[in-house]
């Protein structure tokens, strides 16, 4: 009868019977759904090849909200919102890119006189970045002009007040496509940022006048970047070095200052999230005024007793929140932060307890609401992922986290205090990790040991120490508290070098596709929103994830898009590079393939009058560089040409790349399985969007079998 009855358990209906009642005891939690809704609706739109109508999204999203409206009952109104919800992410995408829409220069020009406004102002590796709006370019036509420019300047250059008018003579190109199919898109980055050319300056900056600002806004906005540069220079000024780097980008997060070495020391230890201003350092500081606030006015009996102190200091920590959000330059992070604490603290006005979940899925669709660009950058998929993990292991141990430290002397506070953070950094790092991997093929393997350090130090000293250096700046007085600031940094980048230099500190692990990614995030989703039996079904998830990510492999040949630079892997499956000089696209490629360092070229190839060649399997590749190398090799067949000329005239072979093909389509991935050969270009991967830039020639004439 068991044995029947387990039997009878296991047939489809009954299973689809158990999920759907599972389903419908947890009607609390599916609103956490509609911002995941929201995010699904924002990722289709990105990974579209084409840029679709924007009557599309609209319609779907009224059409969505109708449906929503005429639905009778919970079920069906839940689905329909969730629909309206992926509807709206996908028309809020749309929206954005219009919004935004602005020229992006197609071709390198210059050297040309460059006229504009200092809008931006940043310190990196001891150089000068500007960025410049209004711009002016004599080459360019208004309506070709693109709306901002990014300038490194080069030799001695004057002060620079933000808002001032410069003229400068520079070279500039447009944004750097990806370096590989699937790497990261700067240029998709530059065109939410309105940043339609980059480049260096040839010559003398010159400062001509200050210009006004359009109104109020635009006036807050350069008055607040000019309060960060000062204190970032304050900052630089009274700590010198990587200590003084390191306290400004605690203040208003800007990180160019800050050494190359340390800040890679840094990364590899896992302490990077101290330098990202995000839930902890927004949490530190609207928790300590908030405390402040409440316990100065408990202190005087008449106010004590006649006014709200506890609303009053909610109110206060709101306002600093604000200003400190400001401050840092708003970056997602920072806006998930002030959203949820903003969301506590409103709880506190009027009186209600907030809900955790809840709050992260509230700050996520206000963070889509304002920049769907965002859920396609690591910042925002790795904050989110921590925290919804965080609070997922507190509703799940809370209570009984909270029971032991009711009765608990000073001692055994400290235990669970220190047991608390140990747990909080393993699912940190256990949730972060796949996008780690995902965006930066590095996985530092004693972050745990180093945030148990370092945590408490920026957490009881540093940031306490920064909001009163921050308080004394204006009357002249932050050295006094800015000196101790400095000893507690001091002790982070100490502990980031020691674990850093540690064996095997970091794994470095080859790319992860796109699908593995979301199939791990779909499964952790799954697992942290539901609370009863049906949240294990994420693992499936995520082991399908992993599978996928374990399963891939990086391809087999890489040609840049100027044909300057080639990549092929050994035997042994390291990848060698033509040339071994550095610079972002070599070590692109390095960091992809998982590996440190690039193999020994020459040992690859066998050399003669048709160029040089090797087998991969049945497929033979040859490289030709000179015209008769070219003729030679393209008489004969069933073999891959990669040309680093064109090679127009090129017919026998299944397969060429050529020069016209790499500059038309970006870099080339070529992947040999048997006798198959698949081909991925940057520009196949990308599509036909708005951020991505004109390119000349065509693309290839023939693609393998």
């Amino acid at each position: 009868m068991k044995a029947a009855a387990a039997v009878q358990a296991l047939r489809p209906g009954a299973l689809a019977a158990d999920f759907a009642a599972a389903v419908l005891a947890e009607r609390e939690r599916w609103a956490l759904w509609l911002p995941v809704a929201l995010g699904t609706g924002v990722g289709i739109y990105f990974a579209l090849p084409v840029e679709p109508p924007l009557w599309i999204g609209l319609c779907a999203a009224v059409s969505a909200l109708a449906a929503t409206a005429g639905l009778q009952g919970r079920a069906a109104g839940i689905a329909a919102a969730v629909f309206l919800a992926l509807t709206l992410g996908f028309a809020l995408g749309e929206m954005r890119t219009r919004a935004v829409m602005a020229p992006l220069l197609d071709r390198s020009i210059g050297p040309v006189g460059v006229e504009g406004r200092v809008v931006e102002l940043e310190h990196r590796d001891g150089a000068v970045r500007l960025t410049l709006d209004r711009l002016t370019i004599p080459r360019l036509a208004p309506q070709r002009t693109p709306e901002r420019a990014r300038i490194s300047l080069r030799g001695a250059r004057p002060d620079i007040p933000l808002g001032a008018r410069v003229r400068v003579n520079a070279i500039l190109r447009p944004p750097p496509e990806p370096a590989a199919p699937g790497a990261f898109d700067f240029q998709r980055q530059a065109f939410f940022d309105r940043l339609g050319a980059t480049g260096f300056s040839t010559g003398r900056l010159q400062v001509l006048r200050l210009d006004p600002p359009a109104g109020p806004i635009e006036a807050t906005r350069l008055w607040i970047a000019e309060v960060r540069k000062k204190i970032t220079e304050r900052m630089l000024a009274l700590l010198p070095g990587a200590v003084g780097a390191v306290a400004a980008s605690l203040i208003t997060g800007e990180q160019g200052p800050i050494p190359a070495a340390d800040m890679q020391a840094v990364r590899d230890s896992g302490l990077a999230h101290l330098l990202s201003i995000s839930g902890l350092h927004m949490s530190l500081v609207v928790g300590l005024v908030f405390f402040v606030v409440r316990g100065g006015l408990a202190l005087v009996e008449p106010l004590a007793l006649r006014w709200p102190t506890k609303k009053i200091a909610a109110v206060v920590a709101l306002i600093v929140g604000f200003l400190y959000l400001q401050l840092s330059g708003a970056s997602p992070p920072t806006q998930r932060s002030f959203i949820m604490v903003a969301i506590v603290l409103l709880a506190v006005l009027i009186d209600r307890q907030a809900i955790s979940m809840r709050t992260i899925a509230w700050a996520a669709a206000a963070v889509l609401l304002i920049a769907p660009e965002s859920l396609v950058g690591a910042s925002f998929q790795m904050s989110f992922a921590a925290v919804v993990a965080l609070i997922a292991v507190f509703e799940a141990t809370g209570d009984k986290l909270i029971a032991m430290r009711a009765d608990s002397g000073v001692i055994r506070r400290a235990f669970l205090h220190l047991a608390g953070l140990s747990l909080a950094s393993v699912v940190a790092t256990l949730a972060t990790a796949p996008f780690t991997i995902f965006h930066f093929n590095r996985l530092p393997l004693y972050s745990l040991a180093a945030n148990l350090l370092a945590i408490p130090i920026a957490e009881l000293w540093v940031m306490p120490w920064g909001m009163i250096a921050l308080l004394l700046m204006p009357f002249g007085l932050a050295g006094w508290a800015t000196a101790p600031m400095g000893w507690g940094i001091e002790g982070i980048l100490a502990v980031a070098k020691w674990t850093a230099s540690l064996p095997g500190a970091v794994m470095v692990l080859p790319e992860m596709p796109i699908t593995a990614l979301i199939a791990i995030a779909s499964g952790g989703l799954w697992l942290c929103i539901w609370q009863g039996s049906i949240r294990w079904l994420g693992t499936a998830g995520i082991a399908l994830g992993i599978l996928l990510a374990t399963t891939s492999r990086p391809p087999d040949f890489l040609i840049s898009s100027d044909g300057k630079l080639i990549g092929a892997r050994g035997e042994d499956g390291d990848l060698a590079l033509s040339r071994r000089r550095a610079g972002f696209v070599p070590d692109t490629w390095i960091r992809r393939q998982g590996q440190e360092a690039g193999a020994d070229w020459a040992a690859l190839w066998r050399c003669g009058a048709s160029g040089c060649s090797r087998s991969y399997g049945p497929t033979e590749v040859v490289l030709v560089r000179t015209p008769d190398e070219r003729r030679i090799a393209c008489a004969r067949e069933g073999i891959v040409v990669i040309a680093t000329i064109p090679a127009q005239y090129c017919r026998s072979p299944r397969l060429v790349v050529d020069l016209l093909d790499l500059r038309a389509d970006g870099t080339h991935a070529l992947r040999f399985d048997g006798g198959e050969v698949r081909v991925e270009t940057v520009r196949g991967v990308r599509g036909q969007r708005p951020w991505v830039a004109a390119a000349p020639g065509r693309g290839n004439r023939a693609s393998a079998p």
